[in-house]
């Protein structure tokens, strides 16, 4: 493992070999590039986490969906989170989990719930379903608005 400064033309030479490897990035401390047996090539940050005694590789993103640059600032912002005895991974595991309990209570969400449950089977259910959508959703715009937010009615 040479040390030299990344850019997109040296990941791009990368030529896989037998087994897996790491090239080093000389900008940002413990940023690598692993070079798997297929071809496929994804950022890695070799770091001592919180709660380990030695050091781990976590893998940052898969080059191509992630540019040189997104990778150097995630794992900065990933090594400030280390400092502070944050675990990065556990960090946006619960980011995650909060970005999904906000969209579970979408006006959306919401709404198709009802329609599922409470208007299914009824005779004339499907014209509320359509009137809600029409009124709230379109032209109101309150789909992807958290239900909690929503507390003034349209004018009509």
């Amino acid at each position: 493992m040479s040390n030299q400064r990344l850019t997109d033309r040296t990941i791009k030479a990368l030529k896989p070999k037998a087994k897996p490897y790491d090239k080093k990035d000389t900008e940002v401390r413990g940023l690598r590039v692993r070079v798997m047996p297929s071809g496929q090539r994804s950022f890695v940050l070799l770091a001592r986490y919180p709660g380990s005694t030695n050091p781990t590789r976590r893998a940052l993103g898969e080059y191509g969906v992630m540019t040189l640059e997104e990778a150097r600032d995630k794992a900065r912002e990933w090594r400030k989170d280390i400092k502070r005895r944050i675990d990065p991974a556990a960090k946006e595991r619960s980011n995650r989990l909060e970005q999904a309990r906000q969209q579970e209570n979408t006006f959306t969400s919401v709404t198709e719930a009802f329609f599922n449950e409470e208007l299914r089977g009824q005779r004339r259910g499907y014209k509320v379903v359509r009137d809600i959508k029409k009124v709230f959703i379109d032209e109101a715009g309150w789909g992807p608005r958290p239900i909690t937010k929503s507390r003034r009615l349209p004018s009509a």
